[in-house]
């Protein structure tokens, strides 16, 4: 069960910008303004999704793929955690900006949470990824 913000004044989703209502209340009668559950706009689950798909594939990598190619732990090392912390700070900046130029977008900090969780795990799931980087560039730098 969630509480929504109390309703705004003022005909929602109106060009992005919020006019308030006319001094003499709304064109066709004195009824008040009702804002529906419908009218608020939520934030993206977008950079969530991303970042547990990078995740996964990360882990998939480094369990099933590890000591294939140096390449397939590059591309482990960039899922974790470059694509998660972009996705993290995406979504803080989506819904900062949202939330000072929309009054019906609600926040969510339980995805910016979550991001901020799978950020860690994240840096936890490169410490594989950066060992076989650096046990292949080891063994190449003393073949010179």
């Amino acid at each position: 069960m969630t509480t929504l913000p109390p309703p705004i004044p003022g005909a929602p989703k109106n060009s992005g910008v919020m006019k308030p209502p006319p001094i003499g209340g709304l064109p066709g009668g004195n009824r008040p303004t009702v804002i529906h559950k419908e009218d608020y706009e939520h934030a993206s689950k977008l950079p969530l999704i991303v970042a547990i798909v990078a995740i996964i594939a990360s882990a998939a990598l480094t369990i099933f793929a590890n000591r294939i190619s140096t390449w397939i732990n590059l591309v482990g090392y960039l899922l974790t955690p470059f694509i998660v912390i972009i996705c993290t700070g995406l979504d803080s900046v989506q819904q900062r900006r949202r939330a000072t130029t929309d009054l019906y977008f609600l926040e969510n900090r339980k995805i910016t949470s979550a991001l901020r969780g799978l950020s860690f795990l994240a840096l936890l799931l490169s410490i594989p990824h950066i060992e076989a980087i650096a046990s292949t560039v080891a063994a190449w730098v003393a073949k010179l």
